[in-house]
């Protein structure tokens, strides 16, 4: 029994496309993870294990192989602290930030759309053209992963319109490689 989904790893401007298939075999009880993944990924067999019994379900006896491919680039963690992320208390500080970025990427938008109500997310396919702003490699990179992950003309838009609300919300005028990675993880998870 096997079972694909796809993840991007991200790095600087560029972004890669990782295919994450996992395998059950009728072996002895053991999780392996290939494809050039480093200590920290390897070490996540701990916490599937963790995950399991926390939740008490039984993990499967068998062998549970996951294979991340391509297997020549290499694999780390998100070097997010999981565990931390449930224990903190909200920071005030932090909340205001959050809102000050919102209501500034707000401003963007009422200043492209000519202070009209409309959002990134109600861009028809001529607004996009005309003020989505891709940069080379953000389009480069969208083109990529539309092909690899066959992605519909409908998907790919809203991918734009995602990508130019995160490039709003990070104060920039372009959409960059970055922001289309980002844009394109979202819709990686909305489709799981």
């Amino acid at each position: 029994m096997s079972t694909k989904v796809h993840s991007i790893i991200s790095k600087g401007s560029q972004g890669t496309i990782v295919d994450i298939e996992c395998h059950l075999s009728n072996n002895l009880p053991t999780i392996i993870i290939i494809g050039s993944a480093n200590k920290a990924v390897d070490e996540s067999k701990e916490k599937i294990r963790g995950a399991f019994a926390a939740s008490r379900i039984m993990l499967p006896r068998k062998r549970v192989t996951v294979n991340l491919a391509p297997a020549d680039v290499p694999k780390a963690d998100s070097g997010v602290d999981h565990d931390k992320l449930l224990i903190q208390a909200a920071d005030p500080d932090q909340d205001q930030a959050a809102r000050d970025r919102i209501i500034k990427a707000r401003r963007r938008q009422l200043r492209r759309f000519g202070n009209s109500k409309k959002l990134n997310a109600d861009m028809s396919s001529q607004d996009i053209r005309q003020s989505a702003a891709l940069s080379a490699p953000a389009k480069l990179f969208l083109n990529d992963s539309a092909q690899r992950l066959n992605l519909s003309a409908r998907a790919y838009m809203r991918v734009i319109k995602v990508a130019r609300t995160i490039a709003d919300l990070d104060g920039s005028r372009v959409i960059t490689a970055p922001h289309m990675a980002n844009a394109i993880r979202y819709r990686l998870d909305t489709v799981k």
